[in-house]
């Protein structure tokens, strides 16, 4: 086991001197590091790189760099050791070495000098004009194939004219440096010659501008590569063709113009010829140079018709045309005929036929429009003579027609038409007065059967209003009446049976049928505390035909009379004074529907008396 010593007095005192000291001696190093550090940042204040840069005795800026990075004048640097260069394009350029401590470093003026590099020009073909362009030199040559020079270090345009064309260029020429500029446009030539002479032309470029007009035959040099539109003219004629233009080489163009002839004769000659709205000659005429196609021409001579002469025009070849003339008179009066004939006017065309030929009496043309417009015309009246079914004079027209045109299919078959037509209407009329001979007989008896008629519908009335007669209040309900085709004579009895059977059933008073064709009755059905009578009468006023009269009576008290002579007599009255205003309303609205009853139930027995 080891024995530890215990410290003596002074190590203790020295101990704790230096606890007591220990803040003392860390806040005295903290004050030297803080005055250390305000002291650098004082200093470095004043560590600053100043220039200026000048070039032949004026200020420029230029680019300053320092250790790589872009330096103002003034700047605060760092310590140590840096590189400063200044560059520009249009200087020689300034470098050099320093070791900075605390304080500034002043470089003052820098003088630069300019720089200067090489600018060749290279043109093929020549320009016509080159112009170079800078800030500082420029110049202009002619006719120029190119140039070397030595510049200012700057930028340049170069521009070059050629006959149809510009070329630019930009070069940067830097300090003791060379650059070259090449202009190689790529141009060809056209050699354009054209088939005939006095040929006109205009050579458009496409997509380049170049505009080129002319005579032919030429040739174009200089132009660029590409395609071009060639049109030309020569009295008129227009061409128009795309053409290429291939770079490096002289295209051959060829414009041709393909012509034809017409030799034009009339009879008599001397005949003017005139075509495209201008005079050509007299005939006989020969027209050369004339394009392929459809040619129009007018031939004119005084007291003649006028002559249109259409001829094809071929390449390479003589095309012939000729012709005999009218005369304006003939031709006038045969050009009216056809008109006339043309609308179906034959009268007026047989004249005009007629005035043809006074001009030329052997025209056969004349001579058979004449006798086909006559016939024609007996033709139309044959036609307006069967529309009014006139057929004899029709017949008439027909055979003056077929004198002129006897081979017309129209007129034959008209004629055997027209002439069975007309023995047709004479046997029709024949007929026809017999037809209404009968139709009168007819009408006669239609009318005395019909006279019947009335008078034995007025015969039904009068026996129905017989049979009313001396009745009790029947003015004061409505007739009725229905029709049958039922025969009167076995219909009175159906009738009589329908009311008698069947509930409620009616009770008959009396039936008489004096005739087969007429019958009459009366029924009577009790309705406490009244009665119904119903009167009937029936007549058969044509064949198939019986109409039936009916009234159907109402009564609220009992039937206090007696039937004599077939008569029946009511005396019963009904007293309605000092009644209730509402039960009379109620009272008369039950006896009129009592009324529609009766009358329905007697119309159903005798409608059930039709259908037996």
């Amino acid at each position: 086991m080891e024995t530890r010593t215990p410290p003596s007095p002074l190590a203790n005192r020295v101990r704790h001197s230096l606890r007591v000291l220990r803040p003392l001696m860390w806040w005295l190093i903290l004050v030297l590091a803080l005055y250390g550090i305000s002291t650098h940042q004082r200093f470095m204040e004043r560590t600053r790189l100043n220039f200026s840069l000048a070039l032949a005795g004026r200020d420029v800026r230029s680019e300053a760099t320092l250790d790589g990075k872009p330096v103002m004048s003034g700047e605060r640097i760092s310590l140590g050791r840096h590189t400063f260069v200044v560059t520009d394009l249009k200087t020689e350029s300034f470098a050099t070495n320093l070791f900075i401590w605390y304080g500034g470093r002043d470089f003052g003026r820098i003088d630069l000098k300019r720089a200067t590099g090489t600018l060749s020009i290279q043109s093929f073909p020549r320009a016509a004009r080159l112009i170079i362009r800078g800030p500082e030199f420029s110049a202009v040559l002619t006719n120029s194939s190119g140039t070397n020079l030595v510049v200012p270090s700057d930028r340049y345009d170069i521009e070059a004219t050629f006959a149809f064309s510009e070329e630019n260029a930009t070069v940067v020429v830097s300090g003791k440096g060379s650059e070259t500029v090449k202009i190689a446009p790529r141009f060809g030539a056209a050699h354009i010659v054209s088939s005939h002479s006095n040929t006109a032309f205009r050579l458009n470029g496409k997509n380049n501008g170049v505009r080129v007009n002319g005579e032919l035959p030429a040739t174009i040099d200089e132009l660029p590569a590409g395609d071009y539109e060639l049109a030309a003219e020569r009295r008129g004629e227009q061409q128009t063709q795309t053409v290429w233009i291939a770079a490096g080489q002289t295209n051959d163009v060829f414009v041709e113009y393909k012509y034809g002839a017409a030799t034009l004769e009339t009879e008599p000659a001397g005949a003017r010829v005139e075509a495209d709205g201008r005079e050509r000659g007299t005939t006989p005429l020969t027209l050369t140079e004339l394009r392929p196609g459809i040619w129009k021409f007018a031939l004119q001579r005084d007291q003649y018709e006028t002559v249109i002469a259409t001829l094809k025009v071929s390449a390479n070849e003589t095309n012939h045309f000729q012709t005999n003339l009218v005369n304006r008179g003939y031709a006038a009066a045969l050009r009216s005929a056809r008109n006339y004939f043309d609308d179906g006017r034959y009268d007026e065309a047989a004249q005009s036929a007629n005035e043809a030929l006074q001009h030329n009496p052997d025209d056969s043309v004349a001579t058979t429009l004449r006798r086909e417009a006559m016939g024609l015309s007996h033709l139309v009246g044959a036609r307006m003579y069967g529309k009014r079914a006139e057929f004899a004079a029709a017949v008439a027209e027909l055979n003056s027609a077929l004198e002129s045109i006897p081979g017309n299919p129209e007129a034959k078959q008209l004629l055997a038409e027209y002439t069975k037509r007309e023995a047709d209407r004479v046997e029709a009329e024949k007929k026809r007065a017999a037809e209404l001979s009968e139709q009168e007989r007819k009408q006669r008896e239609a009318e005395s059967e019909e006279r019947k008629t009335q008078a034995q519908i007025k015969e039904l009335h009068e026996a129905f209003n017989v049979l009313l007669r001396g009745v009790e209040k029947s003015a004061q309900f409505q007739e009725q009446e229905l029709v049958t085709t039922n025969v009167a004579s076995s219909f009175g009895l159906a009738v009589k049976q329908a009311l008698g059977s069947g509930n409620p059933t009616f009770k008959i008073v009396r039936f008489e049928q004096p005739r087969p064709d007429i019958f009459a009755l009366q029924a009577r059905q009790t309705i406490f505390p009244g009665y119904r009578d119903c009167f009937v009468v029936g007549s058969q006023v044509r064949d198939a035909e019986t109409r039936i009269l009916f009234k159907v009576l109402e009564y609220e008290q009992p039937a206090p009379g007696n039937l004599l002579g077939g008569l029946l007599r009511l005396t019963a009255e009904v007293k309605t004074s000092n009644q209730d205003p509402r039960v009379a309303r109620e009272n008369a609205e039950r006896f009129e529907a009592r009324i529609k009853e009766g009358v329905n139930l007697v119309t159903e027995r005798i409608q059930s008396a039709m259908a037996r």
